[in-house]
C-alpha cells in the first residue's frame, strides 16, 4: 500500500465538494485521481469483481487494485482484466 506523497493531500471525498477551498489546488486534490473516481463510477466500479481500495479516502491511488504507477504516482497503466 503506497502512502507516499499522500501527507498533505485532502480525503478524496473532500476533494469531491463544491465549497471545500483547496479543491482547484492540484497537490491536496490531485487531478487524476479525480479522474480516476469518475471513471471508476462511470464504469460501475461498484461491480467489479476486483475493486480493492478504490476511492479509499486515506490510501493513494497507487494502491488501488489494477492501477500501476511511476516513482512520481502517476498512473501508467490499468490492469482491469478481470472486471
Amino acid at each position: 500500500v503506497c502512502y507516499s506523497n499522500s501527507l498533505h493531500r485532502a480525503p478524496l471525498m473532500l476533494c469531491f465538494r463544491p465549497k471545500f477551498d483547496l479543491v482547484n489546488n492540484t497537490e491536496v486534490c490531485p487531478l487524476e485521481r479525480n479522474v480516476l473516481k469518475e471513471f471508476y463510477e462511470s464504469a460501475k466500479g461498484q461491480e467489479w469483481t476486483e475493486n480493492y481500495l478504490w476511492l479509499d479516502d486515506f490510501i493513494s491511488h497507487c494502491s488501488w487494485h489494477g492501477i500501476k504507477c511511476n516513482e512520481m504516482n502517476n498512473t501508467i497503466e490499468l490492469i482491469l482484466t478481470s472486471n
